[in-house]
């Protein structure tokens, strides 16, 4: 048998508690809300998925600029990357889509030459 400090046994009491009260629940941004019958927030979760590789859309927050060090990408701009199961990785480089073929295995990876569309910017 664990032993636990009482501070922790009484969060324990208060969660379990509140689970019974739960009337209603709701979504915001990546937080399950559970909620009374009134509509008050009565506790707050938030999703405890270790990402992987294939199955999410990454977004870019830096990239080494070439000089030695990383930079963050330009304000309001989006690059993007997603991996699918059957080795392509796609995504948005900014102005342009693209799309190549990747390797991976464990924590390997490998990415093919990699074609882009071509927009036209004045």
């Amino acid at each position: 048998m664990m032993a636990f400090s009482l501070t922790a046994m009484a969060q324990e009491h208060a969660a379990l508690d509140a689970l019974v009260q739960v009337g209603q629940y709701r979504l915001v941004d990546a937080e399950l809300q559970l909620l009374e019958a009134s509509g008050h927030v009565i506790l707050a979760f938030c999703e405890l998925v270790s990402p992987t590789l294939t199955a999410n859309l990454w977004k870019l927050l830096a990239y080494n600029h070439g000089r030695g060090g990383v930079t963050s990408v330009l304000s309001g701009t989006r690059i993007t990357a997603s991996f699918e199961d059957a080795g392509f990785l796609a995504g948005l480089a900014g102005c342009n889509h693209y799309r190549t073929n990747y390797h991976q295995a464990d924590e390997a990876l490998s990415i093919g030459p990699v074609v882009t569309s071509q927009s036209r910017f004045s």
